[in-house]
């Protein structure tokens, strides 16, 4: 790991789920300064020693419950009613539906572009 990756590592920034096919996840908003959003999993280089999967597990679970319970300065955080709603509205969780384009005004909100990230993110909208 580069040092500006480690750091933002032991920042919390970012954690690696190892029950998700080491898959990364990035806590805070991408910048110019950072963003691993795009690596997609975490891979091992040859040679080099592999993190043990239960630390991992730990520092990740510790990444959601901070980020959960007390977001950084600047992030919107919204009721999970407000969440469950806009779910229920694009039919996030029905598997016989497909989602709104990405075009349609439903995502034209704040919270609306996080749950289309999330949407696109977990591949059910292309």
């Amino acid at each position: 790991m580069t040092s500006s990756v480690q750091s933002q590592f032991d920042k919390f920034a970012f954690g690696i789920d190892v029950d998700d096919n080491y898959r990364i996840v990035q806590f805070v908003r991408p910048s110019p300064e950072f963003d691993i959003s795009q690596v997609g999993t975490f891979e091992n280089p040859e040679g080099q020693p592999k993190p043990y999967d239960e630390c991992l597990r730990l520092h990740f679970h510790y990444c959601l419950r901070m980020y959960v319970s007390c977001p950084p300065p600047g992030v919107q955080t919204y009721s999970m009613a407000e969440i469950e709603d806009l779910q229920d509205a694009v039919g996030m969780f029905e598997r016989d539906e497909d989602p709104p384009p990405r075009d349609d005004p439903i995502w034209d909100s704040d919270l609306g572009r996080e749950v289309l990230r999330s949407v696109m993110a977990y591949g059910l909208l292309h």
